[in-house]
């Protein structure tokens, strides 16, 4: 059937003509609004017991559009997160595509490699699979349109698998030429212990009506009054019963009645329209009830109503044609010469394809015997991979161990820094309660204090200059004086103009600042006056420099910053 396929614009006219949500007749996405006959519940069940058991072949033919694929999305949609399945069909181009595409739906992500080392990868899939009893079912939709390699691949995953155990279950797809495919030498050396062949039926006339009506409701048309039932007669009659021409027919059905502005489709639209595209019938009643003119022998037999299926151990010799109710028994003697004439042709056919077919098999016989040193090697190679693999895990244990440890040993030596500082400025408060001690000590006493400030003459230097920058030059808030305290007591002020630009501090004569105590170094620090700032300087004193209770080697003062000299404090100020 050949229709024209509508635009966008055109399918929502005839959508807001017949008040509907969505197109009643186009491809279903959500494969649980399969209308339901009594054939799919029984497909349902082979289906079942192929994916829970291992070892099952279940062979699903049927027209073109009679659903197929469709009712198997939905079988795939109800199977479990555990559950293993792998579905093929023509895209599959060659034996690596054909690994990787089943590797991937098993599970192994993003997985590439030669077909010898894929190959070799599912072998132990499956000989694990057979050991913890799982199975895995494998779809090929549409066999007659895959390529030859497909099945030779699958007959080596069953030869993989262990005798006592077999892993692998398939289904199998395809249109009425599959049986020929089914019934051919390379089919019988799969050995499968369960056979089952399903024939998805066409709709008989009342079901064709009930599916129309199942797709309008699911469209948003509780009412059911866009078909008359007279149409439903005559749908069925240019479809065939077949869903897919259904849906093509319906929907043309639809536009055509839009653009007549009709509002209920019936039988007479139905011929006009079937007419006027030269669409032939599919169905044309003959003698017997529930008998079709275009159907085969077996079909013709049946009666209505029903499906054919077939079920029987793998090897089995098929029931004959007088085995079938209503087949005739008497046939003229002409009838029956011609009969024979043509099963002599199609007996030296396929002679010639079973010759073919033997040379096949010997041919893919010397490919498995060359391809059995390379899985030894392959073998091999993934051994080794795994002992390297082992003592790289060893590898990274000890070095995080490692690592941890030397964390552990970090963070001990920064608690052992922060409790140094801590020791530091608890000595610096000791030390200046020493002083006050000794200034009450000796106050009480009535001795006069051993400690000198003296401001002496700046020393004599050529190499470079001692005079102070201009006061003009200071910043705003610069320092001006300093208070040299000694024990809590101010012994003098000195103020930044007394002093040069580098000012030695300690107890030796030659020092500018001159502090004589037994705990000032000699030469203890250099006081540095710049323009821009005024900063202090440590020259490796034994007690050190300490810049608010912190020891320094250099550091800039602020305004209210307090130098701690042996036991004397200098404070920087600003006014």
């Amino acid at each position: 059937m050949a229709l024209a396929q509508e635009n966008p614009a055109a399918e929502q006219d005839h959508l807001d003509h017949f008040g509907l949500a969505r197109p009643p007749f186009a491809p279903l996405t959500d494969p649980g609004e399969i209308h339901h006959v009594e054939q799919y519940s029984l497909l349902s069940r082979h289906l079942d017991a192929a994916g829970s058991n291992s070892g099952h072949l279940v062979v699903v033919r049927g027209a073109d559009g009679s659903g197929k694929t469709t009712l198997l999305n939905r079988h795939v949609a109800s199977l479990g997160e555990k559950a293993f399945f792998a579905t093929i069909d023509q895209s599959c181009e060659n034996e690596t595509d054909f690994y990787c595409t089943f590797l991937r739906q098993l599970g192994f992500d993003n997985i590439t490699g030669k077909p010898g080392e894929l190959r070799h990868i599912t072998d132990e899939f499956l000989i694990h699979g057979a050991r913890t009893r799982d199975t895995v079912l494998l779809i090929i939709d549409n066999v007659h349109q895959v390529r030859p390699f497909v099945l030779q691949q699958l007959r080596l995953i069953l030869a993989a698998s262990p005798e006592a155990r077999r892993v692998i279950s398939a289904v199998i797809t395809g249109n009425s030429h599959i049986r020929r495919i089914v019934d051919s030498p390379a089919m019988d050396s799969l050995r499968f212990r369960e056979f089952a062949d399903f024939h998805i039926r066409a709709y008989t006339e009342s079901e064709t009506g009930a599916y129309i009506r199942h797709r309008l409701r699911l469209a948003g048309d509780s009412t059911g009054t866009a078909f008359a039932p007279d149409s439903y007669a005559m749908i069925h009659r240019y479809s065939g019963g077949i869903p897919g021409k259904i849906n093509e027919l319906g929907g043309a059905l639809l536009a055509d009645a839009a653009k007549q502005k009709v509002r209920s489709i019936n039988g007479e639209l139905v011929r006009s329209l079937a007419e006027s595209r030269q669409l032939p019938p599919h169905v044309v009643p003959v003698q017997g009830r529930g008998r079709r003119k275009t159907d085969g022998a077996a079909d013709r037999a049946q009666p209505p109503g029903q499906h054919s299926v077939v079920i029987a151990v793998r090897g089995a010799t098929p029931a004959s044609s007088a085995d079938v109710p209503g087949q005739s028994s008497s046939l003229e003697v002409t009838e029956r010469d011609r009969k024979i004439a043509e099963l002599s042709a199609k007996l030296s056919e396929s002679e010639q394809e079973l010759d073919r077919s033997a040379g096949l098999v010997r041919k893919l016989k010397a490919e498995l015997e060359s391809e059995s040193s390379t899985t030894r090697s392959a073998r091999k190679v993934f051994e080794r991979a795994e002992q390297r693999i082992s003592k790289l895990e060893g590898l990274q244990a000890t070095l995080q161990e490692t690592i941890a440890a030397l964390r552990r040993e970090l963070e001990v030596s920064r608690e052992k820094a922060g409790r140094a500082v801590a020791l530091q400025r608890e000595l610096a408060i000791a030390n200046e309660k020493i002083g006050k001690l000794q200034a009450e000590i000796a106050a009480q006493s009535g001795g006069a204090t051993t400690s000198l400030v003296v401001l002496a003459g700046a020393p004599e230097k050529a190499s470079e200059p001692t005079e102070q920058p201009a006061r003009e030059s200071w910043p705003q808030g610069a320092i001006v004086r300093f208070d040299v305290m000694h024990k809590g007591k101010l012994l003098r002020t000195v103020r930044r103009e007394e002093i040069s630009t580098r000012c030695m501090i300690g107890r030796d004569e030659d020092c500018e600042l001159r502090l004589t105590s037994r705990s000032v170094s000699r030469h203890h620090a250099l006081l540095v006056c710049a323009a821009a700032a005024v900063s202090i300087r440590d020259l490796n004193s034994v007690n050190g420099t300490l810049v608010n209770f912190e020891r320094i080697t250099d550091r800039e003062l602020k305004t209210g910053d307090v130098v701690l000299i042996g036991d004397f404090q200098i404070r920087a100020r600003s006014s």
